[in-house]
Formats: C-alpha cells, structure tokens, sequence
C-alpha cells in the first residue's frame, strides 16, 4: 500500500500522547520539539497534568478538537493500540510509535500486536512509524520528532541527502554526531524501529521523488522487501541519485545482534555486495564513511573521472597519497614542460612541480592560487586532492587557493587532529575531508566507481517472477526460500511436504524409484537444522 507522506513529514501540528517533563523519551520529544522551535502547534496529551512545559496540556486526543498531523506516541506497550485507535478515528495525518515491548520484546504477543498495528494502516490509510523507534526529523522544517538526547539548535547543516537508520541509537548517535561534528548536509533522518507498517523502501522511496535529495544513507539490518529494494536501486540510478549503504550482518555476531534487536534477517553479505556493485550504489565500511560520502555524493561537482591533480607541502605525503589512490584506479597524470616551468618560476628549484605537486612553503603562500589555476587552465584534470595542514594567515592562503578553482577539491588534514579552527574552516566550506590518505583515497575510488557502474548499459529490470517477501517475513523457512528462487529462475530439487504421519506413504510412493531422499524439519526458526538433530541423509525405505 503506497502512503501518503506529507503530513507525516511536514506536519503543522503534532500531538505527544504522554507527553511529560521527566528525563524519558516522552520528555525529550518535547525538548527537542521546543529547542529546535517547531513552527507549528504542540499538544501534549496527557492525563496526568494540566500542562507541560507551560503548555496546556489535554487527556486525550479527540480532546484537543482541531487538525492533528502527527500523533507521537510514547505510552506503555499494552495501550498503544487503543491510542492508536483514537487518532485514526480522530483524523491523524501520520502516526509515530516511540514506545518498545512489541515484536523485539515478544515474538509472539508482540507480533500480534505490530500484526494489529498494519491492519489498522491499511484500513484506515495512516502510515504508522515504528514501532520501537527513536524518531525522525525534518531538519528544514525544524521539526525534531524524536526521544535522544538533546538535539542543539542550528547544529547541522541543512543539505541535499537524507539518512535512513534501522538502528535508532545509530541514526540518533554516531550518525548524527558525525554529520554534526563534520558540517555535512542533511534534510530527512529516519529511525525506523520494528517496520511494522513502513519499512525501508517506503522512506527510500518519498526521499528519491523529493526533489531536494541528491543522495540517501542507508544503514541496513535486513531487508524486509528485497525485490522492491533492487527497484528503488534501479529507480535512484535512473534519477542520479546515489544510494550509500553500511550493512550489518557480515559476520555470525552482526546477524545474532540484528536478529534480536529487530528481528531482522540480515541476508547474504555477498549478494548485496553484487547488488551494490550492479546498481552502482556505494557500500560504507564505517559510520565516517557513511556520512563523509554523504557529502560527497550531494555536492553538485561530485566527482566522476579519475585524473587528479595531488597537491601537498611534502614530496613524501604527495607520493604517499598518490600511491594510494593510484591503487584505485586513478590517474596523476605528468604535468606538459610548460606548466612544469610555470610553477618552478614560483619554486625556484625547490621542491616539486611534477604532479604530484611538492610546493613546499609555496604551499601557504599567496602565490598558491596562481599555481592551482595554472594547473587548472593548462592540464587535463578532474579535482583536486590536497594533502596539508596549515595556521592562521598561512592556512587562510590554502583556502584562497581552494576557492579560487571551478574543479572539486578533496583535502586530507596532514597535521594536529585538535587544530580545531583550521578543521573548521574547511568544513565551513563543505569541502570533502578526512584525516587518513588511505580513507579519502577508498572513499572517492567507491564513488567514482559507482557512477562509472550507471555508464555501463545493461538490463536494469528486476526478475518479474521473482516475488517480493511479506511484510515482517523475517528468517524464511526453507520451502519459503526456495520458492523464491525458483520464482527467480533458479533449479532447486524437488520437495514434498509432509504435515501428518499418516501422509507419509502416499509422499514415498511419488518419489523416484531407486532414488535416496533427505528428510528435513521445516521451521522458519530454525537455522542450522543439523545442530537440532533435523535432518536424516541417505533415507531408501520407510
């Protein structure tokens, strides 16, 4: 069922169903709403006290008796569904379930609960977030709707890319931090707890037809909705728009730690690997990398090509970092005898002016500028890589020469990690950074690699047989799976399935004559039949 996401994101009011001042989720909602000042009304809803944070407060919600958006509702497990009830018949817009204890807590009750929760969305219309989340936000509406810790106001950027977390403390932590602490860009960031309505590809799919989104992060715990995952990768392409994705799940700790957090199966890591590499998405290693190629893949000169000009105030730094990034499939192309000589008038027979460029205290000159722009009008370039650090007026010199370019410009800091105001500037100017040669060199070669992957014309459709996993399908049984495959086009041997005793030798009779059968338990709990004694091999008679 496709929602309608308007109200949900852009709501004019929003109502907090336990609404209160203590240090909870309910209570950091309401900071976080007030903080930021959110622009439109605030009910709180609660019983218990007439007013929050001097706000009035009411004690339900078809008390407040106007428009209501967003409902956020933060009330114990067992009374969620009733509240839920309520704005639905109330005329909700969208509904946010902060509240946990559902599917996460009990896989039975609580699945019955989240089963309760999708009948009501599909019933009524309403697209329901969570449960089990900490929230999202819409950074250009100033709308924090979220339980973390304090979000400062006015601490991040507003850009062109959103992020989709299915690990709340993620999203809200590290993630955040990061696109905080480094100044990069953000609209939408999405929590998406236990997907019991909305899921993944919902949020992927209205941040791609927003049209202010250049790329979204992904950090990934399963999928729920494969096929419809590679459609949207195809979709994204098809618009230019990248798609960046940390997955969790590559070892047997991710996918214990996935499995019961969310109740997520985590999948193969190397068919997503193929998935990535065909669709021309970018897959992260780390949360730094996540963010920072946020950035990157959002700015409008993102880089495309591979011949480079690598600049630094040391021969040994500039060679280094060429090393690496020659082992990604880059080019530092030898500078024409011209430009050599041109920028040695500025050197004077120290350092370098091959390319690698060893400018040496030319670096932080004023003279940097005119040597950037010469390589700029004389050589056959595509960015910029800049390996250096730098101090007051003399780093203010390395950000003229910065500025003073139409190509991009990738720096790698060389100095003290704690040259704070230094770092900042460059941040300030939304440049592509990192403290580490090898990362800056892995992160552009993923990128470049990924548009060249868009270039490559191929069949971009998805097997039309092959069908899309039920809504909270989690780990599948093995005829499940196997149907599946074969739907995709894949052989699997033949099965049949055996629900009584006494069905048995009527299945034995259909077998091969002469053939040996393997008997399996089928249990979509169960992953490592062997360890629990279920399979027999070898089986020629009953």
């Amino acid at each position: 069922m496709r929602y309608s996401f308007d109200r949900l994101f852009f709501p004019r009011s929003i109502a907090v169903i336990g609404a209160n001042e203590k240090q909870s989720y309910a209570g950091k909602t309401m900071r976080n709403l007030l903080g930021n000042e959110y622009p439109g009304e605030i009910f709180p809803v609660t019983p218990s006290h007439p007013q929050v944070f001097g706000i009035p407060s009411f004690p339900t919600v078809s008390a407040i008796g106007k428009s209501v958006d967003l409902a956020i509702v933060i009330v114990k497990a067992d009374l969620v569904l009733d509240q839920v009830r309520e704005c639905i018949r109330c005329g909700v817009g969208g509904i946010l379930i902060i509240s946990a204890g559902f599917r996460e807590a009990d896989p039975v009750h609580g699945a019955e609960r989240e089963a309760e929760l999708l009948a009501l969305a599909q019933e009524s219309g309403v697209p329901i977030i969570g449960p089990n989340c900490i929230g999202f936000a819409n950074v250009f509406h100033s709308m924090w709707a979220c339980g973390s810790a304090a979000v400062p106001k006015d601490s991040l950027r507003r850009g062109a890319s959103a992020i989709i977390s299915q690990s709340g403390a993620a999203g809200f932590g590290p993630l955040l931090s990061i696109a905080q602490d480094r100044r990069v860009g953000i609209k939408y960031i999405v929590s998406t707890g236990n997907e019991a309505v909305l899921n993944l590809c919902d949020y992927l799919e209205y941040f791609l037809d927003d049209p202010d989104i250049r790329s979204v992060s992904l950090l990934i715990e399963g999928f729920k909705d494969a096929r419809r995952f590679a459609e949207l990768a195809i979709k994204a392409k098809k618009m230019g728009k990248m798609i960046i994705a940390l997955k969790t799940g590559e070892s047997e700790v991710g996918q214990r730690a996935a499995r019961s957090h969310t109740a997520s199966l985590t999948g193969d890591m190397a068919l997503f690997n193929a998935l990535v590499r065909q669709y021309g998405m970018i897959k992260a290693e780390d949360y730094e990398e996540l963010i920072e190629l946020a950035r990157m893949t959002q700015r409008e000169d993102a880089l495309r090509k591979r011949r480079l000009c690598v600049v630094s105030h040391s021969g040994g730094i500039g060679g280094y970092t060429g090393d690496h990034l020659g082992k990604r499939g880059f080019q530092v192309p030898a500078f024409s005898p011209e430009t050599r000589e041109y920028i040695d008038g500025y050197l004077k027979g120290f350092g370098s002016p091959a390319n690698p460029l060893d400018l040496t205290g030319q670096m932080s000159s004023e003279n940097l500028a005119d040597i950037l722009r010469a390589v700029e009008e004389r050589e056959d370039v595509d960015a910029f890589v800049i390996a250096s650090r730098g101090k007051g007026a003399k780093f203010d010199n390395i950000l003229r020469g910065i500025e003073c370019l139409r190509h991009p410009v990738y720096y790698i800091w060389t100095g003290s990690m704690y040259s704070t105001e230094e770092i900042q500037k460059l941040l300030d100017r939304n440049i592509p950074f990192s403290f580490s040669i090898q990362k800056m060199a892995e992160m552009m070669g993923k990128m470049v690699s990924a548009y060249e992957a868009r270039e490559v014309p191929e069949d971009d459709r998805v097997p039309a047989g092959a069908p899309a996993l039920p809504p909270g399908s989690g780990m599948l049984s093995e005829p499940a799976a196997k149907d599946v495959l074969a739907a995709a086009g894949i052989t699997v041997p033949a099965r049949w399935e055996i629900r009584r005793r006494e069905d048995l030798p009527a299945v034995w009779s259909m077998l091969p004559s002469g053939k040996k059968a393997v008997l399996k338990i089928v249990s979509s709990s169960i992953l490592h039949k062997t360890d629990m004694g279920g399979v027999r091999v070898g089986i020629d008679s009953l």
